[in-house]
């Protein structure tokens, strides 16, 4: 068991589409939540309930949630757009926060996206 103030290391494995940018951008701002060396014990662990986690959805505005989910999925804005039943150009505004994603949008996306609506509001 880890003592009070102790975290455990995380591992992290990238796909291998996963854009070199990101990666260096996480092991060069998080890297005291990363480690090198295998774990004494391999266990499974809640992302959701990691520090690292933590610390990153903090920076994490609706926006670039957005986008990157949907990039993830591999949408153009305009694919996204056509299957919310909306114009290409409004999800651009939502990604810059031009516009604010209304709850009614949110949910929508969040079944598109396999994520909370809260997350988007």
């Amino acid at each position: 068991m880890l003592a009070a103030g102790k975290m455990r290391p995380i591992k992290m494995f990238f796909k291998p589409r996963t854009p070199r940018k990101i990666i260096r951008e996480i092991q060069l701002k998080y890297h005291r939540f990363l480690t090198d060396s295998p774990a004494e014990k391999d266990e499974d662990v809640n992302w959701f309930k990691t520090d690292l986690y933590k610390e990153i959805a903090k920076e994490i505005t609706p926006a670039m949630l957005l986008k990157d989910l949907r990039e993830a999925q591999e949408l153009s804005q305009k694919q996204l757009g056509e299957i919310l039943n909306i114009p290409g150009n409004r999800i651009s505004d939502f990604e810059t926060g031009h516009r604010a994603i209304s709850k009614d949008i949110a949910k929508k996306l969040s079944k598109v996206l396999n994520v909370s609506a809260s997350r988007f509001i």
